[in-house]
């Protein structure tokens, strides 16, 4: 079951700045950080749309731009991977992005996929604090964050271009006119 702040934050998240939501949504979860990131190019490339802090985001760029890590690893299984420790993941797992996570200070990130079936849209990821644990409690709550993202994004053009599940999304993924 779902903690009582994420159900209020999901019921009552109405936000116009990503900067906002993805704050909320860091504190919801107890985290260090969060970010929602779209997938491009048939999943081989990730956009970060919202996350907070700046190193989140950082975090997740260098992760697809080197093409490992808890994120590309997510998106192919489609399933969700918890590495809350990454001093505990053996080296040849992710050679290039453990040294480089290391060196920005990230201790440990859970990724959850964002999709139905084969279809992948994009993922949600999770830096895990400084105790590099993710509580059950925390795992339930990211997980419904993770479908409720998917349903707001999957239901995009059915609700006029904007989403309807999660109100402010839709602002940040508004297709180009003409």
């Amino acid at each position: 079951m779902i903690s009582g702040g994420m159900a209020d934050l999901l019921r009552s998240l109405r936000l116009d700045e990503a900067g906002n939501a993805a704050q909320a949504w860091t504190q919801a979860l107890g985290a260090a950080g969060v970010v929602l990131s779209l997938l491009l190019d048939e999943g081989r490339m990730a956009e970060p749309l919202w996350f907070h802090p700046e190193l989140s985001g950082r975090f997740e760029e260098l992760q697809f731009m080197l093409g490992e890590g808890p994120g590309p690893d997510a998106v192919r299984t489609g399933s969700p991977v918890v590495e809350p420790d990454l001093d505990r993941v053996r080296a040849e797992r992710w050679p290039a992005l453990l040294p480089a996570a290391h060196e920005l200070g990230v201790h440990g990130v859970c990724c959850f996929p964002l999709g139905i079936g084969a279809i992948r849209i994009g993922v949600l990821t999770v830096l895990c604090d400084g105790n590099r644990r993710m509580s059950e409690q925390q795992y339930t709550d990211a997980t419904a964050l993770a479908a409720a993202l998917t349903g707001a994004l999957l239901n995009e053009d059915q609700r006029g271009g904007r989403s309807g599940d999660v109100p402010g999304l839709g602002l940040f993924l508004e297709r180009p006119s003409g």
